[in-house]
């Protein structure tokens, strides 16, 4: 394979063509092998016009190929402008609220250097692959932003990755169907007994002006808050860009309420 040790940089849903005079016709048609042996989830191969290109969805992280050409997937940001800078910049920040980051990271290099298993996709012309969810990335951070945010408030137990309740229990009381929530927040008075429940679910969708909310999402929020104590409210939380729809809330019942946030990576803070 002709040498090609080029990095090109490609944002969540932008479109890597085929005829694009950074990238020779050897290094497309691996990326295409590649895609089309490992049945790739987070890579689409498409055509527009009869012309090829490659689009990535919801993953992020490198791909490097035996000849030296590095395809680095960031995430989507800002609609504004295609800042590549800004968006690897707060991957790396994503990056460092997994728990399997110890030491803060600061480059690619020393991400390789954790020599761990994050991709499983192999291909004869692939030299390396390191590839993170997105869905995963944004509901590990969002989490470690309560733990960090909440610490002064005695009152409140963060809990990530809650398994405690369940979708149904048998004849025998035998529970089934483990529900797995982001965060949960619970609430507790002076004598240590639950005021209130709270629930916050992340998804790394963008949701532009005319979207709607999913429908399965808002059956899967009212299943969630009618399984937990004193749960009043819960929260569907996005990444925001400049292109968003408005907070909304819906009333699921008379007792509880859904409410739609947008979380800004730029400034890490809610937009209400």
């Amino acid at each position: 394979m002709e040498k090609q040790k080029i990095t090109i940089q490609l944002i969540e849903c932008q479109k890597l063509y085929s005829d694009n005079n950074e990238i020779n016709k050897e290094t497309f048609a691996s990326l295409e092998n590649f895609i089309l042996e490992n049945d790739t989830p987070f890579l689409l191969l498409k055509s527009y016009k009869g012309k090829k290109y490659i689009q990535a969805q919801n993953f992020v992280g490198v791909i490097q190929l035996k000849n030296g050409f590095t395809l680095e997937i960031l995430p989507k940001i800002t609609d504004l402008e295609k800042d590549v800078t800004k968006s690897k910049e707060i991957l790396i920040k994503m990056i460092n609220s997994l728990d399997i980051i110890k030491k803060p990271i600061i480059s690619w290099s020393e991400i390789f250097l954790l020599n761990e298993n994050f991709s499983t996709y192999k291909d004869k012309n692939i030299a390396l692959t390191l590839l993170f969810d997105m869905n995963t990335l944004f509901e590990s951070y969002i989490g470690q932003f309560f733990k960090k945010n909440c610490k002064a408030y005695r009152e409140y137990e963060i809990k990530l990755q809650d398994k405690s309740h369940f979708l149904a229990i048998d004849n025998n009381n035998n529970n089934h169907f483990p529900l797995k929530l982001d965060v949960v927040i619970k609430v507790t008075d002076e004598n240590n007994k639950i005021k209130e429940h709270v629930i916050f679910d992340t998804k790394w969708r963008h949701l532009q002006q005319n979207d709607k909310i999913s429908q399965p999402d808002l059956y899967q929020m009212y299943v969630y808050g009618t399984k937990y104590e004193n749960c009043k409210v819960i929260y569907l939380v996005y990444p925001y860009t400049e292109n968003w729809l408005r907070p909304r809330e819906y009333r699921l019942n008379k007792n509880l309420s859904l409410k739609i946030l947008f979380f800004d990576l730029k400034i890490d803070e809610f937009i209400m």
